[in-house]
């Protein structure tokens, strides 16, 4: 019964949300629902940037923000979000479990240490260095310790190019809210 009731509190919220976000002018709309089986998140839309929630599902990518004016699959840089099961509680065992998967699929990755920017969500970071000179900013974020699934955001950069591309990732990463485990109605 209390679980029916909290089910009911968080789809309320959610519809509450994505009414004041279709209710928003154009040039106001910055919040962005993101959605899938048995969860939903907001984002904030980064400024000249704009989020995809189509165009990477072939490749498993629950969100992909570009930079405005590109295409998925055309952009320089780029960050992607991807919603996965998690192994606990502790996010460094899906991160070590990553880290070993890349370093094989990827001879010569380097990696370091990247404390994310996070509103009050427990995170986990990293960059991984590529030989090609790609970088790649993780933050490993669980959204909830009651939930299955943690989030995992990626910010892909050429090269040492980082400039302006760090602080549009952390706004987004701090941007997170989760609605929590939902199942939504269709």
């Amino acid at each position: 019964m209390i679980k029916t009731a909290l089910l009911g509190i968080r789809v309320c919220l959610i519809l509450l949300l994505a009414n004041a976000v279709l209710a928003a002018s154009p040039k106001d709309m910055d919040q962005v629902i993101v959605y899938g089986d048995d969860w939903a998140f907001s984002i904030k839309e980064p400024r000249g940037w704009y989020v995809d929630i189509k165009s990477g599902r072939q490749d498993g990518l629950n969100a992909v923000i570009l930079p405005k004016g590109t295409a998925y699959g055309k952009a320089d840089n780029w960050i992607n979000i991807v919603v996965q099961s998690k192994a606990g509680e502790d996010l460094s065992e899906d991160l070590n479990a990553d880290m070993s998967s890349y370093s094989q699929r990827f001879p010569g990755l380097k990696f370091s240490d990247y404390k994310p920017k996070t509103a009050s969500y427990p995170s986990l970071g990293k960059v991984y260095a590529h030989p090609s000179g790609i970088r790649e900013y993780l933050v490993y974020l669980n959204p909830d310790k009651n939930s299955k699934v943690f989030v995992l955001f990626t910010l892909i950069v050429p090269g040492k190019e980082i400039g302006n591309y760090l602080s549009t990732y952390e706004d987004l990463t701090n941007s997170f809210l989760w609605f929590g485990s939902v199942k939504l109605q269709s």
